[in-house]
């Protein structure tokens, strides 16, 4: 119902009863629509790692004891994981199913997939088989192929070029190759002769080139035009667990442990220059990754305390934390686990996601572990990014138009042009 408020200068304006719940009510659906919409902010752009209270650490899997663990992310952005175990060979796909792909003892592998979603595989058997595997899976069933007989020892490498032709590079007893199947067939080609053994990095930049990288002491050689560049990174590191990316501009980074330490080096410059990432640590093994600003993720573990630790330079400079907290023997749950093959990929919304085993003395297994900073899957942080800006912007204009209308009325009750609600 409606009456009228007559003013002093006779004006009248009609005022509906009740005006008050209606402008509350108003309200409280403004202020839920605005923390949907931060909600749906917040979530559509996740927090680094580096912002986050609590890591989100899960167990993917309890399985027989870890040698190695190799991860990437599909063109979904889902992570898959291969694992070398007592077990024998696993492939884990990102729903978290599981399937061995060989029982024999294995040393080491590396994992790679291609623009397809299609999972390449690259592992060596252990003594006293000494061979080089291959594994693809490609129209629902997975290929293995003997890629190469006697390689043996020491941490393996695989990349796919434009075209998801594979490139392996990995020591024989006294010399560094590339094996390709880029013809075809698998044929091999010698990177370096009268090499010591020790771990190699496999990277394919923008165009095509093939670069290899080993460790002990530091080398990177790049095949151009059918021969082989060698340059020399650094001759005074005793390098041991070598990893390497290149970035949007072709340059390498390369993180590798040196007398425990974390060293990150770039030839960005057309040098290499290093920086020490972490000097308080007794690193066993790194993973290194670089994101779509070109920032760099290192994953490593302390064997002085048992801690995995991911460091990253987002904001410049390099910044350090631990994802698994370091032994406490005042802790009533306290168990001196390790963690061990921490291993690092980003998607391409630059979430990070690492992988890690832990291991503690006397047991038979080893625990998979998974730290992520994305909670939502690319599909929905799309669907979110594309939903938040529109809503905050249609909010503000809502709220802009109740402000003023309140206003308008707060302006009518000073001049006594409405009745007092």
């Amino acid at each position: 119902m409606e009456s009228k408020v007559e003013s002093d200068s006779g004006y009248a304006k009609p005022v509906k009863r009740g005006s008050r719940t209606k402008w509350l009510r108003i309200l409280a659906v403004v202020i839920v629509l605005w923390i949907v919409a931060l909600l749906l902010l917040v979530n559509a752009y996740p927090m680094p790692l580096s912002t986050m209270a609590d890591f989100s650490v899960r167990t993917v899997d309890s399985t027989g004891y870890i040698r190695d663990i190799s991860s990437a992310c599909d063109s979904r952005d889902e992570v898959h994981l291969t694992i070398v175990s007592s077990k024998g060979l696993t492939y884990i796909a990102p729903n978290g199913d599981q399937e061995v792909l060989s029982s024999g003892q294995f040393d080491y592998c590396s994992m790679a997939i291609d623009s397809q979603s299609s999972v390449h595989i690259a592992a060596q058997l252990a003594y006293p088989d000494y061979s080089l595997l291959y594994f693809k899976y490609a129209e629902g069933q997975w290929v293995q192929q003997v890629v190469r007989a006697g390689v043996w020892g020491w941490p393996i490498s695989i990349a796919l070029d434009s075209q998801s032709h594979a490139y392996i590079s990995y020591s024989t007893n006294d010399s560094l190759v590339l094996s390709s199947n880029e013809p075809g067939s698998w044929e091999h080609e010698t990177v370096r002769l009268t090499h010591y053994g020790s771990g190699s990095v496999t990277l394919i930049d923008r165009q095509d080139r093939i670069h290899v990288l080993n460790q002990d002491p530091l080398y990177h050689y790049v095949r151009d035009n059918g021969s082989w560049i060698v340059d020399r990174i650094r001759t005074d590191y005793y390098a041991t667990w070598i990893s390497a990316a290149i970035d949007s501009e072709d340059a390498i980074h390369v993180g590798f442990v040196a007398g425990g330490r974390i060293i990150h080096a770039v030839n960005r410059s057309g040098s290499w220059e290093f920086t020490s990432v972490d000097n308080t640590t007794q690193s066993g093994r790194c993973s290194l990754a670089v994101d779509s600003d070109d920032a760099i993720h290192i994953a490593y573990n302390d064997y002085s305390d048992g801690t995995a630790k991911y460091a990253h330079n987002l904001h410049g400079a390099w910044s350090v934390q631990t994802l698994k907290k370091a032994w406490d023997p005042n802790d009533s749950e306290y168990v001196r686990t390790t963690a061990y093959w921490p291993t690092l990929a980003v998607d391409s919304n630059d979430n990070v996601h690492i992988i890690y085993s832990t291991h503690a003395p006397g047991d038979d297994h080893s625990t998979l572990r998974a730290v992520t900073d994305g909670t939502l899957p690319a599909l929905y942080s799309v669907m979110l990014k594309s939903l938040a800006f529109p809503v905050i912007m249609i909010l503000l204009v809502f709220t802009a138009m109740f402000l003023k209308n309140r206003r308008e009325k707060n302006l009518d009750k000073h001049y006594g042009l409405q009745e007092e609600e």
